[in-house]
């Protein structure tokens, strides 16, 4: 089945289906980039000069992707291309699936509106001439957040089974880790072990992450307080998070 998948992937007729920007030629309203890291994200204002280079390089990098670097690395960065809003001025785009008004002010007072379209591709490792030149536009590419900006790691495992009068049914077991409860060896060893969804929800996703166990990061930023939905990476999950899980387990029996 993964060769019958690879084939079909590496077939270019199948990625242009897939991935709409590797045939996209009307990208004279496209003003700039925005960038979704592990755990923040950033928008990049483009000359057309600049976002015509970085269309160019992006679209020979991804179809020139093969499957086994698609199921050997996990994205460094989810990329959607932002298009120049005036007030009043209502756009439409064919397969568009995300528009929505976004406004950054910048420091020197200047303002950078848009709207998001041609959204959710994924920048992979193996796109080293797309990366190079994002970092040349200021791109930052910062997929770590240290562990003490780190609130609280909340998991939820709705893989256990109880027996109920009725039947059989799904207990979920609960485990949640916090800093202020000085469980900062925990928390270190588990963040090891985990992605934001949005990097491990991918294409042909081959069960590369442990299914059916949340994980639910809160974490400081820029003085604020923010969330993210994660997994476990496939065969991951630290020893001691499974005997916690066992733990609880046998408390919900």
């Amino acid at each position: 089945v993964l060769q019958w998948v690879s084939d079909m992937y590496n077939d270019m007729a199948y990625k242009q289906g897939s991935y709409p920007i590797l045939t996209e030629q009307d990208t004279e309203d496209y003003v700039g980039v925005l960038l979704d890291y592990a755990y923040y994200s950033e928008d990049i204002q483009l000359s057309s000069d600049r976002m015509s280079k970085l269309i160019e390089t992006y679209q020979y990098e991804l179809g020139q992707m093969t499957f086994a670097e698609l199921m050997s690395e996990y994205p460094v960065a989810q990329l959607s291309f932002a298009i120049g809003y005036e007030d009043g001025e209502e756009y439409t785009y064919p397969m568009v699936e995300e528009i929505y008004i976004g406004a950054t002010v910048y420091s020197d007072g200047t303002t950078f509106e848009y709207n998001r379209s041609e959204s959710g591709y994924k920048i992979y490792p193996s796109c080293k001439q797309t990366i190079a030149l994002l970092e040349e536009y200021g791109a930052k590419f910062v997929n770590e957040i240290p562990v003490e900006d780190i609130v609280s790691i909340r998991i939820e495992d709705y893989t256990r089974e109880v027996m109920d009068n009725d039947g059989y049914y799904t207990k979920v077991v609960e485990l949640e880790y916090k800093l202020e409860d000085d469980e900062q060896a925990k928390i270190a060893e588990v963040f090891s072990a985990i992605k934001p969804n949005q990097l491990v929800n991918v294409l042909f996703d081959t069960n590369r992450r442990e299914e059916n166990i949340d994980v639910r990061v809160t974490y400081e930023y820029d003085n604020k307080e923010f969330g993210k939905n994660c997994s476990f990476l496939k065969g991951r999950i630290p020893a001691s998070v499974l005997a916690d899980l066992e733990a609880a387990a046998k408390e919900l029996n």
